[in-house]
């Protein structure tokens, strides 16, 4: 944020103009584990709204998701301050390893 005073000697009058810098919604991400990892790169922000494409939702900077099943998710954040806001949508596609089953129910087993 600058601020700028400027005087006009001859009516006396002040003028302040105050500049905010933008926000810009910036992320990455990678898979950890059966997780997705996102690194929020954000500017001038200090909210974060994630909306991953499953239907849930966080609001820390750097957050972890664990998605049930590979497919394609559409995932956005939102990046604010008190004075504005940038939103950034990414289509990631998660894949698990072959053979693991994320949605397999184990049944206990009594020796």
């Amino acid at each position: 944020m600058d601020t700028f005073i400027i005087e006009d000697n001859c009516d006396s009058i002040v003028q302040v103009t105050t500049i905010f810098e933008g926000v810009i919604a910036v992320f990455d991400y990678f898979m950890v584990d059966t997780s997705i990892q996102f690194f929020n790169e954000s500017q001038n922000a200090d909210h974060y709204l994630w909306l991953f494409g499953d239907g849930m939702t966080s609001n820390i900077k750097y957050p972890s998701h664990y998605y049930p099943q590979s497919g394609g998710y559409g995932v956005q954040l939102i990046a604010s301050n008190e004075y504005c806001s940038d939103t950034l949508f990414k289509a990631i596609e998660v894949s698990f390893p072959t053979g693991i089953d994320l949605n397999h129910h184990f049944e206990s087993i009594v020796l």
